[in-house]
């Protein structure tokens, strides 16, 4: 169970000490394997092995908890509750508790999420090997190492969506301009949006069509993402569409669009990433 609490049903041969242990862990952030003595529904009493494991943050303070509970009541003693191997027991308490923090990890649901972003490197577009705009990003990398936030000059801001702002920015010594979306981190944890923007990187980082956006690179700092996008100054389709007579695009135009929408969703269904 994943939450910020756990919840037994007590008796009166519950050890009162081990539940003020499971509550001082919870206090401290600590992890902590105990067995104690809960009821069911019924009333049925039961020798529960209860591990708890805390989910950090990058602040290093407790998201939530994995809780990993075992039910240990020897099934042949019930007058008894006799105890199976603690031993035992406990270590698959642990091991469990470790196999779903590694999983939660990889969801960026613990530890520093952001470290596995490919960060200050360009990624390499085929696609893109002609265009000017990558090869002046492509040059600056090569002088400088890697790219960096100074390397950019703000021009004004294009928008702004649920999760971040997206401003215009141009090249330092150029006159190639790029779109860089901005997320703060805090607020990403906050409104547990976490995942949604490393699906998104991982996305963005692999595509390479001339139907969906790219990405040339990612920037941090300790409390911001950066993604240095593609510029594209044609506007976007509903203000199209709104510009036309009656709002209504002409068929010949309906198809052009159309086909370059399922060429990209088509592309992005190959390469297994599908659009919901």
């Amino acid at each position: 169970m994943f939450a910020m609490c756990s919840r037994f049903l007590q008796g009166q041969e519950t050890d009162h000490k081990t539940v003020d242990q499971i509550r001082n862990a919870v206090k401290a952030g600590s992890e902590l394997t105990v067995r104690i003595l809960n009821y069911t529904k019924t009333g049925k009493p039961f020798w529960n092995m209860f591990t708890l494991a805390p989910m950090l943050d990058t602040r290093g303070q407790a998201r939530f908890y994995v809780g990993v509970q075992v039910d240990v009541t020897a099934a042949n003693d019930k007058s008894a509750y006799r105890q199976t191997s603690q031993d035992t027991v406990a270590g698959k308490g642990h091991q469990a508790a470790g196999l779903i923090s590694t999983a939660l990890q990889g969801m960026g649901m613990g530890g520093n999420a952001w470290e596995g972003i490919p960060t200050a490197i360009m990624q390499r577009k085929p696609h893109k090997a002609a265009d000017l705009a990558y090869k002046a990003l492509a040059a600056m990398e090569a002088a400088e190492g890697k790219l960096k936030l100074p390397h950019f000059r703000r021009v004004k801001q294009l928008g702004a969506g649920d999760v971040g702002l997206v401003d215009l920015v141009q090249l330092q010594g150029s006159e190639h301009k790029f779109a860089i979306k901005t997320l703060e981190k805090r607020e990403m944890h906050e409104r547990n949006k976490v995942q949604r923007v490393l699906t998104e990187s991982q996305i963005l980082m692999a595509v390479d069509h001339p139907f969906l956006p790219t990405v040339y690179c990612t920037l941090q700092t300790d409390t911001h993402l950066h993604f240095v996008m593609e510029f594209c100054d044609g506007g976007e389709l509903y203000g199209l569409l709104n510009s036309q007579p009656k709002k209504r695009l002409k068929e010949a135009h309906v198809r052009f669009y159309v086909a370059e929408v399922l060429m990209a969703l088509q592309y992005l269904h190959l390469l297994g990433f599908v659009y919901r």
